[in-house]
């Protein structure tokens, strides 16, 4: 199965690279910020994926090395869906919102219950 999802222009919200889904839920500097503001402080780089379909499959079906010791598979699913939307709102907020790109620590406060 081939999963292809590649728009047009540069990341909106590190505006240094090609937006693609990969860059945009994994390489992309915010999207780092986002997913280590979680209470857990996950390293998305830990997740071994070189395109979208593997990004996916570790989510679903994630690595045990990947996960804490007190996170269930359930839990970081969750997890990874809540920060996922919240990445796919930020993005779209400056696409269609014209918000400007500024991103601090209090961008993610909602995250650290998490």
């Amino acid at each position: 199965m081939k999963l292809t999802c590649k728009m047009a222009t540069s990341c909106p919200l590190c505006e240094t690279k090609e937006e693609t889904c990969l860059h945009l839920f994994k390489n992309c500097s915010v999207a780092k910020a986002v997913w280590f503001s979680s209470s857990w402080g996950f390293f998305i780089e830990s997740l071994n994926a070189n395109n979208s379909f593997d990004l996916i499959k570790n989510i679903v079906s994630p690595p045990a090395h990947g996960l804490h010791e007190q996170v269930t598979k359930e839990q970081f699913v969750l997890m990874a869906a809540k920060i996922m939307d919240h990445i796919w709102r930020l993005r779209n907020q400056v696409m269609f919102k014209n918000k400007i790109n500024k991103f601090s620590s209090n961008s993610f406060q909602n995250f650290a219950e998490i």
